[in-house]
């Protein structure tokens, strides 16, 4: 069960990614379309507080991440690609 909300994480990080680079588009509202930017703020708060959490939200927010610069770097290679072709 744990591998679930590892992989969701990762995921919308990657969508975020992906709408990082298309203009007019912000991840912020990607992560708003998703459903994850109240968790996102949330283990933002807990990650700047050193609260009890800060390495679970750390955690946490690395998945998110890991996603984010997937997305970046796989669009910017299919944007790239199909500029020269």
């Amino acid at each position: 069960m744990l591998i679930k909300p590892t992989l969701k994480r990762i995921l919308s990080g990657l969508a975020i990614g992906f709408a990082d680079l298309i203009p007019g588009v912000s991840g912020g509202t990607m992560a708003v379309i998703l459903n994850v930017y109240d968790d996102i703020v949330f283990q933002l708060n807990e990650l700047i507080s050193f609260k009890k959490g800060f390495w679970k939200a750390f955690g946490i927010l690395a998945q998110f991440g890991v996603g984010v610069i997937l997305g970046i770097l796989i669009l910017a290679q299919i944007i790239s690609f199909l500029l020269q072709a």
